[in-house]
């Protein structure tokens, strides 16, 4: 009976507007080629930091110019609508897990089920300050 339930609670949720949301933005950056390589550059120059930073003799001048490039690739993608639309619609489907979360914790007598909950799943109480689910 419980597994039958988290069926049903996850096909609710991948029909909810949240989720729907967030694939319709995840498609429009998926679509957009400048974000993609954007992206994958960012993720390859991630990598080589990390990478300089294990090397304890790596040139510090090296991965300040790897920093700046990672910051303008940052600022790049922030300033695009897709990817910003994606960002708030990722975060509208993580305020709604969290409330089911919540809400699980709370019929079981884990947590108090009206501790930081806003109504809605939305971090503002509403949806109406975000721009991905539109609901």
């Amino acid at each position: 009976m419980i597994i039958e339930k988290a069926q049903e609670l996850g096909i609710a949720l991948s029909e909810s507007i949240e989720f729907q949301g967030m694939l319709a933005a995840k498609a429009k950056v998926d679509a957009n080629a400048g974000i993609s390589n954007m992206m994958r550059e960012y993720t390859e120059l991630r990598d080589s930091i990390v990478t300089l930073m294990e090397d304890a003799e790596a040139d510090k001048g090296t991965m300040l110019d790897i920093g700046r490039q990672m910051d303008e690739i940052q600022a790049a993608l922030m300033g695009n609508a897709a990817f910003t639309e994606l960002l708030a619609a990722q975060q509208c489907f993580q305020n709604l897990m969290r409330q089911v979360n919540q809400t699980i914790a709370a019929c079981i007598g884990m947590e108090d089920p009206d501790m930081d909950t806003p109504e809605g799943g939305c971090s503002a109480g509403s949806c109406a300050s975000c721009s991905g689910c539109k609901h």
